[in-house]
């Protein structure tokens, strides 16, 4: 039993370590080896080409995220002056009505 559990492992082994019979050219070996560099140099170049686009698109999106901020920083920037402005309209509006009711009075006293 232990004889011919021995010589089937042999025989398997012999079996599953050989080696083809049928001999590749070296011509079919060369075009093998192209093939798999072409392959392998198409896969490089389109995975090249996704990083290109992922990273302009990513760079697109900074530039218009930053141009937005910049938009919005013009337009706060605006009304707060605009605000100002209005402020300082109104404190020479008053003013100006202040004056104007200071030399009323000095006209109504100087007429007496």
């Amino acid at each position: 039993m232990k004889k011919l559990l021995l010589m089937l492992w042999l025989l398997q082994a012999l079996t599953l370590y050989s080696q083809d019979t049928e001999e590749i050219s070296s011509a079919e070996r060369m075009r093998r080896r192209d093939s798999a560099i072409e392959y392998y140099q198409r896969k490089r170049d389109s995975l090249q080409q996704q990083l290109y686009l992922s990273d302009t698109a990513q760079i697109r999106r900074n530039i218009q995220s930053s141009a937005d901020y910049f938009v919005n920083l013009q337009k706060e920037n605006r009304r707060r002056q605009k605000k100002a402005a209005f402020i300082r309209i109104g404190i020479g509006m008053g003013m100006l009505v202040f004056l104007v009711a200071v030399l009323m009075r000095r006209k109504k006293k100087q007429g007496r």
